[in-house]
C-alpha cells in the first residue's frame, strides 16, 4: 500500500474535490472544503476512507497532505483571476501534518507559491488532535500569526470541547453531521444542535453544519441562526471545473427551499439585538461603580434599575432595590436627607450632587434627570466609591500640623487654596513664583498666574473638586512668575481640611528643564548630544525595553564606568538588586502612562560601591504619540543620604543624652543615701560581716561610675586642650596594661613615627580614649595574641594612630552599629563606652573608625588634626 501510495503521487492518480460551505442568509457560496479522491488505474475512484488510514500509518500522510494544501491553494486563485467571487478554500490537517515540526514553515511557503493570501486558508484540525494542550497552543498561535483561519471539526464527538472553545484561538466550529442528521425527528439530537450554535454566537465564534441533507435540515438551522451549511442538500463535492458550472444553481438552492430572505435577516436583527442588550446589562454589573434609575409614583421614588460592583460592596443585591423606595431599606433619617437630592434632580436641576456612607462604604452619587417630550420621566444616578479618599481625608486631618510641615520642608512648589484663592504657599512655591515673601501671595487667585489659555483649564479643576472631591490627575501647564516670565509646570492635587476648612494643595513641579530638553531633542539631535555630553548630571536614553541607547561621559566621572559599558546592556543590571523591581515597576507605569516619574535608586560604582541617584525618567514621543524612547535625567545624592543618615544619629544621641540626665540624677540621690547609710552599718556591725559590707559598698561605687559615665555623656563640657606630645600620652596608657596584658600573655608592638609634632588636645580625655580601645581589644583576645600601636603622620594637618589586635573580630552587620547608644559587642557593659571614646575623639575635632574581619581581627583608627 505504501509504494502504492507513493506511486500514485508521482503519476498524479490523486484529485481534489470541493464542497461548497452555504451562508444560510443569503444563500451565496462563501466558501468550500477540499476534498482528496484517488482515481486508481485498475480499481477506479477510491473513496479516502479507504486509504487515508493506510497513508497516516506509513507517513505517506505528509507528502499527501502538502499536495493536497498546495493543489487547493493554487485552484482557489485561479479562481479568484477567473472572476469568482472570493471564497475561503478550507484543508483538513489530520494529527501527523499538525504536529510535523516544519509545518507552519511549510503553509507559509505553499502560500508564497500560490500566492493566495492568507485569509483565504482555512485549516480543519479535529478534537482528538488536540488533547495535549500545551504542545497546541504554541501551534495554534503561529498559524494565527501567519493570518489563516482555524475550525474545529467534527465539533461534539471528542473530548473536552467547552475548553477548547474557551481557550484555543479558534474562528470556527463545525456540527458534527451526527446531530445534524437528526436534529429534525429527534428532540436529543435537536437540543444539542441549538445549545451549540447559541454557545458559539456568545463566545463570537461562527457556526457551519455539516450533513445537511434535506429542506427541513435547512430550515431548522435557518430558525436557530446557524451562519453556514454545508452537504449533499446543496451539492456533493465536485471537481473544480463541475462546480464552475453549478455554481448559481446552488446559491439558489437556499433562497428557493429556505426560510423568506426578509423574515431571515429579522431574526438575525433581533438576535443582534438581544446580544446588544445582554452586554449592556453585563457591563453595567461588572462595572465599579453602581448605577440606579428611579421614577417619582405616587409621592415616592421608585428603583427601577441597579446593578454594578459598589452594589455588592455595600452588602446589598438589585433584587433588593427593584421595586422599592429610598425608605425601604434607609434609617429615615439618612432616606429624608437623600430624598432632597432625588426631589431636586425630579425638578429638573443638572448635575445634582452628593456623598454618602452606607454599611462602612462612602460614595459620591451623580443625579441627572432624563427627559421625554420636555418632561422628566426617570433620573439616573452614578455612584462611585470614594471611601478610600474618605479614610485618606480622616488621616489628613488628624495629622494636618505634621502635613504642613512636610509642605512647608517639601522641595516640591505647593500651594493651599481655598475656592481659588491662595491660602498659603511653601518656600518652593515662593521661590518658583519669584516672590519675595509669602505675604504677597496670600489672598490673590491662583487663576491670575495663569496664562490666558489656561485659565479656563483652571476654573474647571477647581469647580470640579468642589462638586466631586477627587484627586487631581496631573496635567502641563505654565505659569507666569512676578517678574513676568512663563514657566513650564506639572500640576497635581488633593482635596483636604486646611485650618478646618475644606481646601486643595496643588503641587507643582517645574518643567522647564524638561521642557528645554524635549524642545532640543526633537530640533536637533546633535545638539541634544553636545548638551548631554557638557552636562554633570547622569543622563541615559533607552528604549522600551530598557537597552541603553546613549550614557553621558559624566557616567564616568561619577560611576566610574566609562558609556561604552553601558551603550547596548540593560540599564536594570547596573542598579541595587533591591531597587531593581521598585525600577522595572516606574518604568512599566511610563509606557503605560505616557508621563514622566521621577526615579531614585542606587547605581553601581566601579569601586564596587553604590552611588545613590535621584532623577527623572520622562518619555520622548513620535509624532504618532508612540514612545519612541526614554531620557533619564540623574544627579548624585550620596552626600544628602549621608548628611540625613547624620542627621538621624545625632538626633538619637540627643534623646540619649537627655535620658542619661535623667537616670542619672534619679539614681544618684538614693544612691549616695544607701552607700552612707551602709558605712554607718559597717562601723556598729561585728568582726564576721564587713565582708558583706565591702561587697555592697564595691557594686555601690560600680553604680556610682556608671552614674558618673552617664553624667559625662549627658553634660556638655568643653575639652581642656593644650600642646601635648602625643608618644607621651601614649606611652602612659600603654604602661598600665602592661601587667594585664602580661598576665593574659598579650605582647604589645609599638611602631611610632620619629619627629611627629605636638597637638593641641585634652590630655585626660585622650588617655580616656586609648583606655578604652586598649581595653576592647585584649578582651577581644581570651587565648592572648599581639596588640600593635602604629603612630604615623597622615597629612600635614593629621596624625592617624593605629591599633591592630588579633581578636575574634566584629561581623559588618554589627560594626555600622558602633558607637550607637546602648550598643554593646560584650556580654557585659552599658555600651556606654566607645560611644563615650567617639563623643571624646569628635570634641577633640577628630574622627574614629572600624575595620574588623571575623576572625582576623579588629583595626581601630583614631585621626586627629595637629
Amino acid at each position: 500500500m505504501e509504494a502504492a501510495l507513493r506511486l500514485a503521487l508521482e503519476r498524479e492518480e490523486f484529485l481534489v474535490h470541493y464542497q461548497p460551505k452555504i451562508h444560510l442568509v443569503t444563500g451565496e457560496i462563501e466558501g468550500v472544503e477540499a476534498l482528496i479522491r484517488w482515481n486508481h488505474p485498475e480499481e477506479g475512484m477510491i473513496s479516502p476512507e479507504k486509504f487515508i488510514p493506510f497513508a497516516e500509518q506509513t507517513g505517506m500522510i505528509l507528502p499527501i497532505g502538502e499536495w493536497v494544501l498546495r493543489t487547493a491553494c493554487k485552484q482557489s486563485k485561479n479562481w479568484q483571476e477567473a472572476g469568482l467571487p472570493p471564497m475561503i478554500m478550507a484543508v483538513n490537517l489530520s494529527a501527523s501534518q499538525f504536529y510535523q515540526p516544519n509545518l507552519v514553515d511549510m503553509i507559509e511557503q505553499v502560500l508564497e507559491e500560490t500566492e493566495l493570501s492568507p485569509e483565504f486558508l482555512e485549516l480543519e484540525i479535529t478534537e482528538s488532535m488536540v488533547m495535549d494542550v500545551h504542545k497546541v497552543f504554541p501551534i495554534l498561535n503561529d498559524l494565527k500569526r501567519i493570518g489563516v483561519k482555524i475550525s474545529m471539526d467534527d465539533f461534539g464527538t471528542g473530548y473536552s470541547s467547552l475548553y477548547y472553545l474557551k481557550e484555543f484561538p479558534i474562528d470556527r466550529i463545525k456540527i458534527d453531521q451526527s446531530f445534524v442528521r437528526s436534529c429534525t425527528t429527534d428532540r436529543k439530537d435537536a437540543t444539542i444542535v441549538k445549545a451549540i450554535i447559541a454557545m458559539a454566537h456568545q463566545l463570537e465564534i461562527e457556526v457551519i453544519a455539516e450533513g445537511v441533507e434535506s429542506r427541513d435540515h435547512l430550515i431548522f438551522l435557518q430558525q436557530n441562526l446557524c451562519n453556514k451549511a454545508q452537504g449533499f442538500f446543496f451539492s456533493k463535492a465536485l471537481p473544480p471545473d463541475e462546480l464552475v458550472q453549478k455554481f448559481d444553481g446552488i446559491e439558489g438552492i437556499t433562497p428557493h427551499n429556505g426560510i423568506p430572505q426578509h423574515i431571515n435577516r429579522q431574526k438575525w436583527l433581533e438576535e443582534s439585538l438581544e446580544k446588544a442588550q445582554q452586554e449592556l446589562r453585563d457591563t453595567v454589573r461588572q462595572q465599579q461603580g453602581l448605577i440606579l434609575k428611579f421614577i417619582k409614583h405616587d409621592g415616592t421614588f421608585i428603583y427601577t434599575v441597579s446593578d454594578g460592583e459598589l452594589l455588592y460592596r455595600m452588602g446589598l443585591t438589585p433584587e433588593q432595590l427593584l421595586g422599592k423606595s429610598l425608605h425601604d431599606f434607609l434609617p429615615k433619617a439618612l432616606a429624608d436627607r437623600y430624598y432632597d437630592y432625588y426631589q431636586r434632580a425630579w425638578e429638573g436641576e443638572e448635575h445634582v450632587t452628593y456623598e454618602g456612607e452606607l454599611n462602612g462604604v462612602w460614595y459620591t452619587a451623580s443625579l441627572r434627570p432624563i427627559r421625554r417630550g420636555g418632561q422628566v420621566v426617570e433620573v439616573i444616578s452614578s455612584c462611585v466609591d470614594i471611601t478610600q479618599r474618605k479614610f485618606a481625608e480622616e488621616a489628613l486631618q488628624k495629622s494636618e500640623r505634621q502635613y504642613r510641615q512636610l509642605v512647608e520642608l517639601s522641595p516640591e512648589p505647593m500651594v493651599v487654596h481655598q475656592n481659588g484663592t491662595i491660602q498659603f504657599a511653601n518656600p518652593a512655591f515662593i521661590e518658583l513664583l519669584k516672590a519675595s515673601s509669602l505675604e504677597e501671595l496670600v489672598g490673590k487667585y491662583v487663576r491670575d498666574f495663569s496664562p490666558p489659555d489656561y485659565r479656563n483649564l483652571v476654573e474647571e479643576r477647581i469647580r470640579r473638586l468642589d462638586r466631586e472631591g477627587i484627586l487631581v490627575t496631573p496635567t502641563e501647564e505654565k505659569l507666569i512668575c512676578l517678574d513676568g516670565t512663563l514657566i513650564d509646570v506639572e500640576v497635581t492635587g488633593i482635596s483636604f481640611n486646611y485650618e478646618g476648612t475644606p481646601s486643595y494643595l496643588m503641587i507643582t513641579h517645574d518643567l522647564t528643564a524638561r521642557k528645554q530638553a524635549e524642545e532640543a531633542i526633537r530640533q536637533s539631535e546633535e545638539k541634544y548630544r553636545l548638551i548631554a555630553d557638557n552636562m554633570h548630571d547622569l543622563i541615559g536614553i533607552m528604549d522600551t525595553e530598557g537597552i541603553v541607547q546613549y550614557a553621558s561621559p559624566s557616567h564616568e566621572t561619577i560611576l566610574g564606568f566609562p558609556p561604552a559599558v553601558y551603550e547596548g546592556s540593560s540599564g536594570f543590571e547596573f542598579a541595587h538588586p533591591d531597587d531593581i523591581p521598585q525600577i522595572q515597576q516606574q518604568y512599566l507605569n511610563i509606557s503605560s502612562t505616557k508621563t514622566s516619574c521621577p526615579v531614585e535608586f542606587r547605581f553601581k560604582h566601579a569601586n564596587g560601591g553604590w552611588v545613590f541617584v535621584e532623577g527623572v525618567a520622562t518619555p520622548v514621543l513620535d509624532e504618532e504619540n508612540e514612545i519612541k524612547h526614554v531620557l533619564v535625567v540623574a544627579r548624585d545624592i550620596s552626600e544628602r543620604k549621608k548628611a540625613e543618615e547624620m542627621l538621624l544619629k545625632s538626633e538619637k544621641l540627643s534623646v540619649v543624652g537627655q535620658l542619661a540626665a535623667g537616670v542619672a540624677h534619679e539614681i544618684r540621690n538614693p544612691l549616695t543615701a544607701i552607700k552612707g547609710f551602709v558605712q554607718l552599718f559597717n562601723k556598729q556591725m561585728d568582726q564576721a560581716q564587713p565582708l558583706y559590707i565591702d561587697t555592697i559598698l564595691s557594686e555601690i561605687s560600680n553604680l556610682e561610675a556608671i552614674v558618673d559615665g552617664f553624667l559625662a555623656f549627658a553634660k556638655p563640657h568643653s575639652p581642656k586642650k593644650e600642646k601635648l606630645d602625643i608618644k607621651i600620652v601614649l606611652q602612659q596608657v600603654i604602661r598600665l596594661f602592661e601587667s594585664q596584658a602580661h598576665l593574659n600573655n598579650i605582647e604589645i608592638v609599638q611602631e611610632l613615627a620619629p619627629d611627629l609634632p605636638m597637638i593641641c588636645c585634652d590630655g585626660n580625655q585622650m588617655k580616656r580614649v586609648f583606655i578604652n580601645i586598649l581595653q576592647n581589644a585584649v578582651e577581644a583576645m581570651p587565648n592572648g595574641g599581639k596588640i600593635t600601636i602604629q603612630l604615623s603622620r597622615q597629612t600635614q594637618d593629621f596624625i592617624q594612630l593605629k591599633f591592630i589586635d588579633q581578636g575574634t573580630g566584629i561581623p559588618d552587620e554589627r560594626i555600622k552599629k558602633i558607637g550607637e547608644p546602648f550598643f554593646n559587642t560584650k556580654e557585659k557593659g552599658t555600651g556606654l563606652g566607645l560611644m563615650m571614646t567617639q563623643k571624646m575623639v569628635q570634641e577633640q575635632g577628630g574622627t574614629i573608625d572600624f575595620e574588623s574581619k571575623l576572625d582576623d581581627g579588629t583595626v581601630a583608627k583614631v585621626t586627629l588634626s595637629i
